[in-house]
């Protein structure tokens, strides 16, 4: 009896061992498995790889859950830092504050990583004092040199992006102090934090040359292509602040050569743009080529992007389904408070947009007027006048008839029937001929969906005639159009090459003041002859 009561004891353990060997087995392929994709999206510099790679880890959470709670936090983490890569920021801050909930004190370094992502994340937002306690949270936590030198730049570039140069200067300077505390690495860390404050000190208005240079002289030994590129990139912005053409154009050689070593097309773009700043006309084609090609593969991202989180999206429909009928009773008691307001905020906007839209219905009105009545009677005084063979006088009329339809085409209405986006790049096209080249950056970067039909149409008339004032009047070769999305604000850089204009603005420009304002904008004019015109929109 004996005997069957042990062997069967034995057999059972026999099964416990094979049951926690298979699942000690599962578990490991599993966290190897996950290894291999998180090393996959860290170490790979293609978005589509990281789209990919964080669309895995989303369909998995049951197998993330199961993990440690410190493998836990480091696939948050890394999850964090390429939402952030891809360009989402919500989604990256969510998991950093998930990824740091999950960092015991022990976790001294990855602690220290989140923090920073956080300090970059909320400085984007523009919260910089939030982000300047997470880079002081982050500062008390490293207990070792080289987190603390990265804390220090990233605590220095949002001072910089404050203008609060003096403690800039001085973080970076703290570095310096701390450099050779390093056990290695002390000549790169020595040149990165000498050129940035050699930058930090140019943006200041107080030298930043001295430090520059002693940088460039470093990197001749370190041999780095990125430090290497940015020394020689922020000696090209100094000379530029200083309006010495002829230095920054000894520099700005070497700067694009890097940019192309590096092979990241985003730093050859950076490089072409100075170049064109500098006049350098013959980088303006690789510049729209290189655009062209980064807004494919921007593109590309997007949709590979909006596909994943469509899918997320669907997954979560149903979970929320049920909160949504909770939720619905409270929003019709809060929409009958709200349509009681409706009908008087109603009536201020549409009188605010009555007034505006009646300028631009009375040019619209002036411009047929001009294109049925006079431009039509001209062209039937032409054609009476063509059996007298009388040329000059049918070459004047001809003139006036030409300048008529031109006048009448500027001020018909915008066609809102394509995308705005493709609307500006046909003007722009339309300007752009041997003679002149007209360079658009940053379009693709403005959410034109939120700007009023009204102030696109506006902006689209003023464009229109800065570039007809360079065609006409400035002998420019180029002009280059900057976009920038700023405060719910679209800012806009316009620049030629030309021979700049009269400090009093003439008719077409006191033209484009007047639509600017109508539309609660703003326009500022730039002569700086005989280097060119410039005028900056805000809208």
């Amino acid at each position: 009896m004996n005997r069957h009561r042990h062997s069967f004891l034995f057999f059972c353990f026999i099964c416990s061992i094979f049951f926690l060997l298979k699942t000690s087995a599962y578990s490991q392929n599993t966290k190897n498995e996950l290894d291999s994709i998180l090393n996959d999206i860290r170490l790979n510099t293609d978005y589509i790889a990281w789209v990919k790679g964080i669309d895995y880890l989303q369909s998995h959470p049951e197998t993330i859950a199961k993990q440690p709670n410190y493998y836990q936090a480091y696939v948050y983490e890394v999850m964090a830092t390429t939402y952030y890569k891809i360009g989402d920021a919500e989604a990256s801050e969510q998991l950093a504050v998930k990824s740091l909930s999950l960092l015991d004190k022990n976790s001294i370094a990855a602690r220290v990583r989140v923090l920073c992502l956080l300090g970059i994340l909320q400085q984007e937002k523009g919260l910089f004092n939030l982000s300047d306690k997470q880079y002081n949270k982050a500062l008390s936590l490293a207990d070792n040199t080289l987190d603390s030198l990265y804390i220090l730049n990233n605590q220095a570039t949002l001072y910089k992006e404050q203008k609060l140069f003096d403690k800039a200067i001085a973080t970076y300077q703290l570095g310096l102090d701390i450099i050779p505390q390093l056990s290695a690495d002390t000549l790169y860390h020595s040149t990165k934090f000498l050129d940035n404050l050699g930058n930090a000190r140019s943006l200041s208005g107080e030298g930043g040359a001295p430090e520059l240079l002693k940088a460039l002289q470093l990197e001749k030994s370190l041999s780095n292509t990125i430090r290497n590129y940015s020394i020689h990139r922020h000696l090209v912005q100094h000379y530029i602040r200083r309006n010495d053409i002829t230095q920054a154009l000894k520099y700005a050689p070497q700067m694009y050569r890097s940019s192309r070593q590096i092979g990241d097309k985003s730093y050859e773009k950076e490089a072409l743009g100075l170049l064109l700043t500098l006049n350098q006309t013959e980088y303006a084609s690789r510049y729209v080529q290189l655009s062209d090609s980064l807004n494919i593969l921007k593109g590309d991202i997007e949709n590979a992007y909006a596909l994943l989180k469509y899918d997320k999206s669907e997954a979560e429909r149903e979970a929320l389904s049920a909160q949504l009928v909770q939720e619905r009773t409270l929003f019709l008691a809060i929409t009958g408070l709200v349509l009681i307001l409706i009908p008087s905020i109603l009536l201020i906007i549409r009188h605010k947009r009555k007034r505006k839209r009646a300028v631009f219905e009375t040019e619209q009105a002036i411009a047929q007027h001009v294109h049925d009545d006079i431009a039509n009677n001209l062209f039937m005084v032409m054609n009476k006048l063509s059996d007298k063979k009388d040329v000059p006088v049918l070459d004047a009329i001809d003139k006036i008839y030409q300048q008529a339809r031109s006048l009448s085409r500027t001020h018909n209405a915008l066609d809102t029937s394509q995308p705005f986006l493709q609307v500006l790049s046909d003007l722009f096209t339309q300007f752009s001929s041997e003679k002149i080249t007209v360079i658009p950056k940053n379009t693709s970067k403005v959410p034109w969906g939120s700007l009023s039909k009204i102030k696109k149409e506006a902006l689209y008339k003023v464009l229109q005639e800065l570039l007809t004032n360079t065609q006409k009047h400035s002998n420019a070769s180029f002009a280059v159009i900057s976009f920038e999305y700023q405060a719910s604000k679209v800012h806009v850089q316009y620049r030629d090459n030309g021979i700049g204009a009269q400090e009093e603005p003439k008719s077409g420009l006191r033209y484009a003041e007047n639509r600017i304002k109508a539309v609660s904008g703003s326009i500022t004019f730039t002569s700086n002859t005989p280097h060119g015109f410039q005028a900056e929109i805000i809208i």
